[in-house]
Formats: C-alpha cells, sequence, structure tokens
C-alpha cells in the first residue's frame, strides 16, 4: 500500500481505490506547524457535502474514492474581477484578452463579470488552450468536458452558495481521467480551493494567520508552539465555517464529544 500526503491529507492507494485520511494538521509557510482539534472532521464532511468522486465514507475522517490518473491541467472559474492567478494585475496593466476572453474597459476589484471566465491553470500558472494541445497536456476534447463541466459545477456552487447567504466568486476544479472522460475531483468548493464572500468579506480561517503575524513568524526557524486557547478558538473557527459553508452543523464522532464539550 502506497502513502502520500499534502498539508492537510494522509492518501493510501491500493487495489484500485485511493482511501483519504483527513488530519487535524494545520500548515503554514509550506510547513506543517501543529495540529488543531476537529479539524480533520471538518474536512472530511466538507469534501464529502457535495456530489463528489467518493465510493465511501467508513469513518468520519476517511474518504474512498477511485484511483484514477489525475490530469495535469486544473479549471479555474472566475465570476469576478479578483486577484486569485494575477488577473486583476493584468488587467489593471491593460491586459483586455484573457484565455479568450475580451473584458470591457472600466471594471473594478471584485466587480461581477457579465459571463463567466474559465482559465486553464497548472502548477499555478495560466496555460492558453494552444499551449495544453500542443504539449499533448490534455485531449482537447476531454479538456472541452472538463470547462462544461467545471461551468455546471460553479453555477450549482453558486446557487447553493446563495442559499448560506454567501456568494461564490471563484472556484479551482481538479480532474481525473478514466475511460477517456473527464471526472471532477474530490476538493472542489472547499475554504482551500474556492473563495466564498460573506458581506463582501472572504470566508476563510483566520485565526492562526492572525497568531502567526502576532508572534512575528514568517516561516524561518523553528515553529512557535500553538497556545491551547488559540487551538481552541481555530478549532471553534473551522466549526464555524463549516457550518457557513454548508448551512449544517458539523457532527462530532462520539469519542470526541469531550472535545467538543471544551471548546463551547
Amino acid at each position: 500500500m502506497e502513502k502520500t500526503q499534502d498539508e492537510e491529507w494522509d492518501y493510501y492507494t491500493c487495489n484500485g481505490k485511493k482511501v483519504c485520511v483527513a488530519t487535524d494538521r494545520e500548515a503554514a509557510y509550506g510547513r506543517t506547524i501543529g495540529e488543531i482539534p476537529l479539524k480533520k472532521y471538518v474536512l472530511c464532511a466538507l469534501t464529502n457535502h457535495r456530489d463528489t468522486d467518493s465510493i465511501g465514507s467508513p469513518a468520519p475522517q476517511v474518504l474512498i474514492v477511485k484511483n484514477i490518473k489525475k490530469l495535469p491541467v486544473k479549471v479555474v472559474v472566475m465570476a469576478y474581477l479578483t486577484a486569485e492567478y494575477g488577473i486583476l494585475a493584468q488587467y489593471q496593466k491593460g491586459v483586455r484578452n484573457i484565455c479568450g476572453y475580451t473584458l470591457p474597459a472600466g471594471l473594478k476589484e471584485n466587480q461581477k463579470l457579465s459571463s463567466l471566465l474559465i482559465i486553464p491553470v497548472m502548477n499555478n500558472h495560466i496555460l492558453s488552450k494552444e499551449a495544453i494541445f500542443a504539449e499533448g497536456l490534455v485531449d482537447e476534447s476531454i479538456y472541452d468536458s472538463m470547462e462544461a463541466t467545471a461551468t455546471e459545477l460553479f453555477r450549482k456552487g453558486a446557487e447553493n452558495a446563495e442559499k448560506n447567504n454567501l456568494i461564490l466568486a471563484t472556484a479551482q476544479y481538479e480532474f481525473g481521467e478514466e475511460n477517456n472522460t473527464a471526472i471532477p475531483l474530490h476538493s472542489y468548493h472547499t475554504y482551500k480551493t474556492a473563495t466564498f464572500w460573506d458581506n463582501g468579506i472572504k470566508v476563510e480561517p483566520v485565526v492562526i494567520k492572525n497568531w502567526l503575524e502576532s508572534v512575528g513568524f514568517k516561516g524561518n526557524g523553528p515553529a512557535p508552539p500553538i497556545p491551547e486557547d488559540i487551538k481552541k478558538q481555530a478549532s471553534q473557527e473551522y466549526i464555524t465555517l463549516y457550518k457557513k459553508l454548508t448551512g449544517k452543523e458539523l457532527k462530532v464522532p462520539k469519542k470526541e464529544k469531550d472535545i467538543a464539550e471544551f471548546l463551547k
């Protein structure tokens, strides 16, 4: 069984399946700085909230998905002129044609666009369709289905966000390929892969970010231990964030009830 991991998840591949195990790990500046109680349940529940590629969830912090080939190109959908991927900066420099879309003059930061902007990216850099096809990164027919699927997922996500009094401004979609078909992977519409606004404020965890700034940690040297009161605040923030994005209360497993009581 092969194991890989990222900042928040552990992955195990076996018999054509991928077991995704959410963790309490908290990362900053590309490194793990500690753990936040209950975070793993928020990650898993938030990921499993939508229609996903999940084929099972045997535990509150575990998802089982098909182990399919991940495509190197992601699709970003933008409904507002934001700073993601340098789009706003390009526009402010006078660039009006972006990925085949012509933007009108006079737009301001975070202004709603008249139509969705679909942007292919790889390694956080914008690509052109011509480059994608010329380099053989993704077959043209598969890429077309990626764009269509991403657009539909975004529209549904925007509708769901509106029901929770939020705005879905941008979202990033990863895809896998199976039988020459593009399949969206399970990590979309989370606070990591999408920008949600609540009364103009981005919905994201900020407790740890603000604490790190207050102690002057910028990624160099040993990470300072996270105080228990900050962990408590961060844990509650993740729980509140889950409810804000889904409109639901987080279901905490019985064995963690003591921690849930502590957080009240």
